[in-house]
């Protein structure tokens, strides 16, 4: 969606075939997805497969086979916000959380964008989970 503003051509209805700065000139968008196991743990992970450097990321996650699941963004700033985190509670910090209740969880934030996707660096309460995850990614 965009356009470049020019000036029309037509001599009547006030120049009807004009055009306006379009409001989005390039946008790029693609979607990726992963797993990350309770074995692997908290430290870092590349996500690739962008094809360009994204500046924002919608989340959605789920732990494996449960009915566990979160949703969350961060902006160009890598502010993380997970929005919705089921059983029913927000994360301020973290772009993915998933929580038991019983110290059985892990989280996620964005660690820098890169050329061809992002980094994310997890991190887990005493034991882990094997979370399933989608993300869609914006430039």
């Amino acid at each position: 969606m965009g356009a470049t503003a020019a000036t029309g051509s037509a001599t009547t209805a006030a120049r009807r075939d004009h055009v306006h700065n379009g409001i989005i000139n390039s946008l790029q968008t693609t979607t990726v997805s992963g797993t990350r196991s309770d074995s692997a743990g908290a430290g870092d992970q590349a996500v690739t497969g962008a094809g360009f450097v994204p500046t924002a990321v919608i989340a959605f996650a789920e732990v494996h086979g449960q009915s566990r699941g979160t949703w969350g963004t961060a902006d160009d700033s890598r502010a993380d916000f997970a929005i919705f985190s089921y059983p029913g509670f927000s994360h301020t910090g973290s772009l993915m959380f998933l929580d038991d209740g019983a110290g059985n969880w892990m989280g996620a934030v964005v660690k820098s964008y890169d050329a061809d996707g992002l980094t994310l660096t997890w991190t887990k309460g005493s034991s882990g989970q094997n979370v399933d995850w989608t993300l869609f990614l914006m430039r």
